[in-house]
């Protein structure tokens, strides 16, 4: 995790959201400027440099709208990877003990995958051992062979 301090269960900082902020309103105040001088112009050439400013303050709110995205996904991200990311999973098993990362796979239906597939990266399913996704006649993926 970053070392700026994330309050609350926010992803963002309390910088991410001046920022964020500001970069809003400088872009609405340029694209007002634009808006208001364009308005005034009866001319096609007169009217270009106004509506570029117009246009800019429209890029301006889009790039902070942007950052707040990318920020708050990267925060997420890695919070994703300091809680999932580790060693062992707690799974229990028939004894109730610890199962290591690496014995564990998931799936459903057809397939069994390790739990780093690219093929499951974006599915809930839970890791079960390796037995009882045999048990279950699923088979292994021809992606990761597990």
């Amino acid at each position: 995790m970053s070392a700026r301090a994330r309050t609350g269960h926010t992803p963002w900082t309390r910088d991410d959201v001046l920022l964020t902020a500001l970069l809003i309103a400088i872009g609405c105040v340029l694209w007002t400027i634009g808006w208001y001088r364009v308005s005034g112009r009866t001319a096609m050439d007169e009217q270009v440099a106004p509506f570029d400013l117009a246009a800019f303050g429209v890029a301006v709110v889009g790039a902070g709208q942007a950052r707040w995205f990318v920020n708050g996904r990267r925060a997420v991200d890695a919070r994703r990877r300091v809680l999932i990311g580790s060693d062992a999973v707690l799974a229990s098993t028939s004894g109730g003990s610890m199962t290591q990362r690496e014995d564990l796979f998931c799936g459903s239906e057809r397939f069994f995958h390790r739990l780093e597939c690219p093929m499951v990266l974006d599915r809930t399913w839970p890791p079960a051992s390796r037995s009882a996704h045999e048990q279950a006649g699923r088979v292994p993926c021809g992606v990761c062979s597990p």
